[in-house]
């Protein structure tokens, strides 16, 4: 990830911004998206809502604890074999 630093202006006009925005130059050509931080943050935890079930891992852990298998079984299932 690279990073730029905003000088006052540019630092003025994105403290106004609360939603994620895209971002134009002069000729209207799309430069990318800002996020505000309360926004990313915001986003990132509604991915992770929808990717992560807490209820379902408790009844994954309550009817399957202790089932999983190690890696070098899961390797010798699939036939694997690491080079030496």
């Amino acid at each position: 990830m690279s990073t730029i630093t905003a000088d006052s202006a540019l630092h003025k006009v994105l403290a106004e911004v609360s939603e994620i925005t895209e971002v134009h130059d002069k000729d209207g050509n799309f430069l990318g998206l800002f996020t505000p931080k309360a926004k990313a943050e915001e986003w990132i935890y509604a991915k992770v809502r929808q990717l992560f079930d807490p209820k379902e891992t408790e009844r994954r852990l309550r009817e399957e604890g202790g089932q999983g298998c190690t890696l070098e079984e899961i390797k010798k299932r699939l036939g694997i074999l690491e080079v030496q």
